[in-house]
């Protein structure tokens, strides 16, 4: 949001107000909390049960709460209703292409209790309607593959507002080894009337499947908004969490290992809309390019389609270099 963005600009540029956070074991609730000053969010919250420490138990108040068990069993009681389920091996125990996600919505003036083994996150948010509790479960909802070549990557929405909640769209996204996530660069800053963005706070749950000692597999964390002069970059070792008051925040997998973050957002009760970067957005038209290239082809052959005459010099030289790298350009006219 560039509400809370500009509000913090001066504390996390000070380093007063963090965005990343470490994750330390024992769990035991709220971890961004956004009525703490040093805390760069105002709307939503995000924690982490360590369910060997619990049981846990709630009241919501005026806030609604998605949580998402990450591993283990668990086993939750709210308003009489009963759910359990598990997450054997984690989010990366099923086949490529699939997810295990499930979630649970609760909310406002409710309580829930949480048991089990294993972990679960959650995040919170201002509720404006009272919604049912309800449990999303796993393979209920898809994956969806977005993006193409070097910025392509798997999405599964678990809760969207005006559906199962009222604020809060929370998910996990799936990005393959070296490839770029959140690209072409965008940013939900503002509540556009034309409809064209949205203005949310974001929080990121990194996931590595390699988890190493010292950096683990390397993936990085990228959050930066010219117009504020932020610039930051980090190294997202298994478990961490990075707050996102505003900006954008791609991210890119090392060549060694895949990863998985979980996202929520939040604001005042509108869906997310997500606004491409106008020197960006060329990509999506490289997108449908290269969705429709699947052998070999020469240059001349692309230069007739209509959607290559609707691209700028540079999507087109774009689209030339990524053929090239997955050699799907014939050899013979590649310009030097």
């Amino acid at each position: 949001m560039a509400t809370t963005i500009k509000k913090y600009a001066r504390e996390i540029k000070s380093g007063k107000a963090k965005l990343f956070f470490p994750y330390q074991e024992g769990g035991k609730g709220t971890i961004l909390d956004p009525s703490s000053p040093e805390i760069p969010l105002d709307i939503l919250e995000f924690g982490i049960y360590d369910l060997k420490e619990g049981p846990f138990t709630r009241e919501t108040g005026d806030r609604e709460v998605v949580l998402v068990p990450q591993e283990g069993h668990f086993r939750i009681e709210v308003g009489g209703k009963r759910w359990e389920g598990d997450r054997k091996g984690g989010p990366f125990a099923p086949p490529y292409g699939e997810n295990n996600a499930s979630a649970i919505y609760v909310g406002s003036d409710s309580r829930f209790t949480l048991t089990g083994e294993g972990e679960v996150i959650f995040y919170s948010a201002p509720a404006f309607k009272d919604l049912p509790a309800c449990f999303i479960p796993q393979g209920s909802k898809k994956y969806v593959s977005r993006g193409e070549a070097f910025w392509r990557r798997d999405v599964v929405t678990l809760v969207t507002p005006g559906n199962e909640t009222s604020n809060l769209a929370v998910g996990e996204t799936y990005s393959p080894p070296g490839l770029w996530s959140g690209t072409p660069l965008h940013i939900h800053d503002l509540d556009d009337p034309s409809g064209k963005q949205s203005d949310h706070e974001e929080v990121y749950y990194h996931i590595s499947r390699f988890k190493g000692e010292e950096i683990g597999s390397y993936p990085v964390q990228l959050v930066f908004d010219k117009d504020l002069d932020i610039w930051f970059s980090f190294i997202v070792r298994d478990k961490s969490i990075i707050a996102l008051p505003g900006g954008c925040h791609p991210v890119v997998a090392s060549p060694v290992s895949d990863i998985i973050y979980g996202w929520g957002m939040a604001n005042h009760g509108k869906a997310p809309i997500l606004y491409d970067l106008p020197e960006f957005a060329y990509l999506k038209k490289v997108e449908n390019l290269l969705g429709q290239i699947k052998e070999k082809v020469r240059l001349s052959e692309i230069e007739s389609l209509p959607e290559y005459k609707l691209l700028p010099e540079i999507g087109k030289k774009v689209l030339e270099l990524i053929l090239r790298e997955e050699r799907l350009l014939r050899e013979d006219e590649i310009s030097s």
